[in-house]
């Protein structure tokens, strides 16, 4: 009989630490500069890193530490979001107890690619780890979350349009990941 080989990768964010979640909040308010919050940030996705290593993981992610949630960066990268906390979504918490949940953001214009979503966090990852690297992209059906015809239908006649646009989206962030890639293996 051989030995069994378990393969192992991190799925989702790995919880951040302290004193990331109070640098998050001290640069909203003003209270640290963009560079000291890297540093911290930067310091956060290190010991991510470490930590999946250390416990012998395959395949390593930087444990979404860069993102304030894993759609997060949505905002700050694509057209055609807005902050708005008035669309809510049911929340299953157990089999009886549903709560209704807003992540924060509507479709209020065309959806359209500004920059990348996870190329840096790639890069930065790839540089520090000893293990093949991660990134997740959300899938374009995730925009249903932020829908709503009222916000929606000067852009969106039906939200199916929408996932086209999100497709796209993704289809870039992939495109530019594998360009990456083929430029850094030449």
């Amino acid at each position: 009989m051989g030995t069994a080989i378990y393969r192992s990768q991190t799925i989702g964010s790995m919880l951040r630490p302290a004193s990331l979640r109070d640098a998050r909040h001290a640069l909203r308010s003003g209270a640290i500069t963009s560079s000291a919050f890297k540093k911290i940030e930067d310091r956060a996705v290190d010991d991510a890193l470490a930590i999946q290593e250390r416990a012998g993981i395959d395949l390593v992610t930087d444990g979404e530490q860069r993102r304030a949630s894993f759609l997060g960066s949505l905002l700050e990268t694509t057209e055609g979001l807005t902050r708005n906390l008035s669309i809510t979504k049911p929340w299953h918490e157990d089999d009886e107890h549903v709560a209704e949940l807003s992540l924060g953001l509507a479709v209020t214009g065309k959806l359209r690619r500004l920059r990348s979503m996870v190329c840096e966090e790639y890069a930065y990852a790839r540089a520090r780890s000893i293990k093949p690297v991660k990134v997740t992209l959300p899938s374009p059906m995730m925009l249903l979350m932020f829908w709503a015809p009222e916000f929606a239908r000067a852009n969106y006649s039906d939200v199916f349009e929408l996932f086209v646009d999100g497709a796209e989206v993704i289809r870039a962030e992939i495109a530019e990941l594998a360009d990456g890639l083929r430029a850094n293996s030449d």
